[in-house]
């Protein structure tokens, strides 16, 4: 699969149409339906059953599901990285907290990071305890 078929194949698996999945990637939908034709001629198999009016993921495609996942999110990564570089900054600050620790102590420690690292990118996510040790064993 080429990395154009993985983002259509992901779009269409997060939206359940192609149509949609144009939209979300700013393409038209005949270009998308044309990505996933050359997409499952590659593969030798279907990615999708129209299902009342619905793309429903054949059992092929949930297989392949888990593994363009994984891709999506270091593609995501590496354009983070990218950006970061390209506007020149060193790096990026991504900081994953409870929601009680970002109210009561990130709004002063990050207020002090700011003054120091005035260039830096800082992204604050906030997750439950358990949301956060799920993501640190999945990287």
């Amino acid at each position: 699969m080429r990395l154009r078929h993985i983002e259509l194949f992901q779009a269409i698996l997060q939206t359940g149409s192609l149509t949609a999945a144009a939209e979300l990637l700013h393409i038209s939908q005949p270009a998308a339906s044309k990505i996933l034709k050359h997409a499952e001629q590659q593969l030798g198999f279907a990615l999708f059953d129209r299902v009342r009016g619905k793309l429903q993921p054949t059992a092929e495609a949930r297989v392949l599901q888990q593994q363009t996942e994984r891709l999506a999110i270091d593609l995501q990564s590496l354009r983070r990285l990218a950006d970061s570089l390209g506007r020149g900054e060193e790096c990026a600050l991504r900081l994953v907290c409870t929601p009680a620790l970002a109210q009561a102590l990130l709004p002063q420690a990050l207020r002090a990071w700011r003054e120091r690292f005035p260039r830096t990118v800082c992204q604050l996510a906030t997750q439950h305890t358990a949301e956060i040790v799920e993501a640190l064993l999945l990287r």
